[in-house]
């Protein structure tokens, strides 16, 4: 069954059902073609590292945002309320969520 899925930047048609807003951000991240830079989902996160500098503009136009401590940008569809004080790593979040990657392996 197709679906209509609208993501924070455009609306996107005939999408297979089951495909997650994470994976519809992921594929943007691909077809932007960014060089030096690693896109993963993390639970319903998705988490872009690397030589991400050059390329900030384009990643904030796609509306992801920098984390400073982690040193990566990310985007979470909807609104998220933190629940909870703790910091966690990259490889924590990996850890805990598990992690679909996409890009350079040079993290």
């Amino acid at each position: 069954m197709m679906m209509e899925h609208a993501t924070e930047h455009a609306t996107v048609t005939h999408v297979p059902e089951g495909v997650s807003a994470e994976m519809l951000k992921l594929a943007e991240v691909e077809e932007a073609h960014l060089p030096g830079i690693k896109a993963e989902i993390c639970g319903t996160w998705v988490w872009v590292t690397g030589s991400t500098k050059p390329v900030k503009d384009s990643l904030k136009a796609m509306g992801f945002h920098w984390a400073p401590r982690k040193r990566a940008w990310y985007w979470h569809a909807g609104k998220y309320r933190r629940r909870h004080r703790t910091e966690f790593s990259m490889n924590e979040i990996r850890f805990m969520h598990g992690s679909t990657a996409w890009g350079d392996d040079d993290d």
